[in-house]
């Protein structure tokens, strides 16, 4: 199954030696604010921390998935992953 849709973005703070495998995304700054705001552009934050378990995968905060802003606002408001929405 290919499951490479482009509907994701790896986002990361332009620093002088920036890690493309694990870009730095801090809570504060522009970074803070894409992430508060993401639902309203249809974002949500693909892996949260705290849910590896549902995802597989580990907390990447630099890591966003476009769903529409309907779709998102929800998962967003709800605390959900795109996993647990699924279901």
């Amino acid at each position: 199954m290919n499951t490479r849709t482009g509907l994701a973005i790896d986002l990361g703070e332009n620093v002088p030696e920036l890690d493309f495998i694990r870009p730095s995304f801090p809570d504060t700054g522009i970074c803070g604010t894409f992430r508060a705001r993401a639902a309203e552009f249809g974002f949500i934050l693909r892996y949260p921390k705290g849910k590896e378990a549902v995802t597989g995968i580990g907390w990447e905060p630099w890591h966003f998935r476009y769903v529409g802003v309907p779709f998102a606002r929800e998962i967003a408001d709800r605390g959900l992953t795109l996993e647990e929405y699924l279901l």
